[in-house]
């Protein structure tokens, strides 16, 4: 279980990817707006 971001990096269960990953079911997604 992973309580915080870098814990959960850390744990490998957080990841970087562009805008051409395929979201696969039962991901949980965060977008970042804005983002320079």
């Amino acid at each position: 279980n992973a309580k915080t971001w870098l814990s959960a990096r850390e744990k490998g269960k957080l990841k970087l990817v562009g805008r051409d990953y395929q979201v696969i079911d039962g991901e949980v997604v965060e977008f970042k707006f804005g983002a320079g």
